[in-house]
């Protein structure tokens, strides 16, 4: 468990391509890890990535504490049920808190039952929200 550098960008393309369907530029990866604008913390077993997680921090004037959210999780799915997404999990949280954060959120996928189980297993509470999105094309 440790924090992601440039030299993980392969691989983080790679783990996100499994994840999200979308192969990214390793050179974008790269300067995205270089804004530092997110927490990104990787899982690495026998010098090969196998998970990541990215968290970021939100201040607001309407909130007198940081928001914290992870935004993104991925494990191999080879290398679930073996503790590390628990470590991962648990490695972000501690950097939220530290930085100030009293309260984290997580949003995962309705139908995936996986990860809503996993999460309450580690304490977060399921909230009644809805999530709405719109793409820029659609302002058209």
């Amino acid at each position: 468990m440790r924090w992601a550098g440039v030299i993980d960008a392969a691989g983080l393309a790679a783990l996100n391509d499994d994840f999200n369907g979308e192969l990214r530029r390793v050179a974008d990866i790269e300067q995205s890890l270089l804004e530092g604008s997110e927490l990104v913390a990787v899982v690495v077993v026998k010098g090969e990535l196998v998970g990541f997680a990215c968290a970021q921090i939100f201040r607001s004037f309407c909130y007198s504490h940081a928001q914290g959210e992870i935004t993104e999780m991925y494990m191999k799915e080879n290398f679930r049920g073996n503790g590390h997404a628990k470590m991962l999990l648990a490695f972000l949280e501690t950097e939220l808190y530290e930085q100030g954060v009293e309260e984290v959120k997580i949003i995962t996928g309705k139908s995936n039952v996986h990860a809503q189980k996993f999460y309450e297993r580690s304490k977060y509470v399921p909230k009644e929200y809805i999530a709405f999105q719109k793409n820029r094309q659609e302002q058209m």
